[in-house]
């Protein structure tokens, strides 16, 4: 093989690795971590319902409670309702979060549910990205194998890295 051959060779395999290979291994890892985390759960409720003793919202309460005292978790908190911020900020309602082993509470606020999964720290970026993006990504890095077998039969040496003498 020619020597400017190989070296472009060497630089595209290194490309290949730098923006396929790697970007796909962190993006795999990430897509695992995100889907292992704990997903709350959401529920509309109005400021009457919660308020009132025999409520459904009640036995709801009463469950995680006894959760957490049952497994003698202090870190299983059931956050305080606030009667005058339901009537103000949510506006006659209120949203309730509930996440298993960790508590529940309330969000005042009319949001999404992606805004109201940012706001307690539920992250998405690597579940987020487009089919596009991870197939791109694949394509490119399918490619560096290929080159750095290519190389080696070539010059008798693995070059991984372009600027090294690989021989």
């Amino acid at each position: 093989m020619n020597r400017r051959l190989q070296h472009l060779l060497a630089w595209l395999s290194f490309a290949s690795l730098l923006f396929g290979v790697i970007p796909l291994a962190v993006m795999t890892m990430g897509y695992q971590v995100e889907k292992n985390q704990a997903v709350p759960s959401f529920e509309r409720w109005s400021c009457e319902d919660i308020e009132a003793d025999d409520s459904p919202f009640q036995q709801l309460t009463g469950v995680h409670k006894t959760e957490a005292a049952a497994f003698n978790r202090a870190d299983i908190e059931v956050e305080p309702f606030d009667a005058e911020k339901c009537r103000i900020a949510g506006s006659g309602s209120v949203t309730v979060w509930v996440q298993e082993g960790q508590g529940m509470g309330f969000i005042y606020a009319k949001l999404s549910e992606r805004q109201m999964l940012k706001r307690l720290g539920y992250r998405t970026f690597f579940t987020d990205l487009s089919q596009e993006r991870w197939f791109l990504t694949a394509l490119i890095g399918a490619l560096w194998l290929p080159m750095v077998l290519s190389l080696y039969r070539s010059t008798g040496a693995a070059k991984i890295l372009p600027w090294g003498r690989g021989q």
